[in-house]
């Protein structure tokens, strides 16, 4: 069986350079079909296997699916390519790493797609107040207050990344959820290690914009709820953004050491 990181966007590419035939997986390796798809042909990719030299799978224009190699139509939003923006982790601790709810389909009773990830270190206590950082520069775009449990997201920030996504053509948005109470002062704006920090304001790679929490709604425990939206999204009617906006957070980070179920990364195999 062949994994393979499924997009929630699927994206459209032609075929580059030179012919390529189309391969279907056999066993551990490739097999070659008797389809070609020809130089401009398009080819609508579904996923790939995270790797710029590795495959794609998906469906040509005339409805053929299977496998080519992803060099041979382009790296436009390929996971190696994400992984390649240099995005910090958003934890100032780094020794926190375990992402305990992965972006997909949970398996919980709950059911439903998990819009991102949720970073803790299995034990709550361990993980309140600890400093949460900006992972790429920006602007910030929305700020939630929210001490009462009224929302899912809780105390909640969105970044506006200074970075544009290969796929929407539109800048990443970084959603930041459940953050510990914040400090504000007389006019109403929050207060992070001194500095006020207000919508509009620009930020930059590492800054501090809040601590871990448990405010808003939620069933785990203190944790930092880390969510990426590639069409430059705010979170709307007070919940979370609609899957299909979102892209899979750990495509930043596929070299970093993090540890997780790797049973519970969204794949698909076919």
């Amino acid at each position: 069986m062949h994994s393979i990181y499924v997009w929630p966007q699927d994206w459209t590419g032609k075929v580059l350079k030179e012919d390529t035939c189309v391969y279907k997986a056999v066993g551990n390796g490739y097999q070659k079909t008797s389809f070609t798809l020809s130089v401009g042909q398009e080819f609508t990719v579904k996923g790939d296997m995270g790797d710029s030299g590795g495959w794609a799978y998906g469906v040509s224009e005339n409805g053929t699916w299977g496998y080519i190699p992803i060099s041979r139509i382009s790296t436009k939003g390929t996971v190696s390519q994400y992984n390649e923006m240099g995005f910090v982790w958003p934890l100032e601790d780094t020794e926190i790493n375990f992402i305990s709810s992965p972006y997909g389909p949970r398996s919980s009773k709950n059911g439903g797609n998990h819009k991102g990830f949720d970073i803790t270190t299995g034990n709550s206590g361990e993980i309140m107040g600890k400093p949460v950082v900006t992972a790429y520069s920006g602007t910030v775009k929305k700020i939630y207050i929210d001490n009462e449990k009224q929302t899912s997201h809780g105390n909640a920030i969105v970044i506006t990344a200074d970075k544009i996504d290969p796929v929407s053509n539109k800048n990443l948005a970084i959603i930041y959820m459940h953050l510990s109470k914040w400090q504000t002062n007389s006019s109403g704006n929050i207060v992070v290690n001194g500095k006020v920090i207000k919508e509009g304001d620009e930020v930059t790679v590492y800054q501090i914009i809040g601590k871990a929490g448990n405010t808003g709604y939620n069933t785990t425990g203190a944790h930092l709820h880390y969510e990426v939206n590639n069409q430059n999204s705010v979170i709307r009617s007070g919940s979370n953004n609609p899957f299909s906006q979102t892209i899979n957070p750990i495509y930043f980070y596929m070299d970093k050491s993090v540890l997780m179920d790797m049973d519970m990364i969204q794949m698909q195999r076919r």
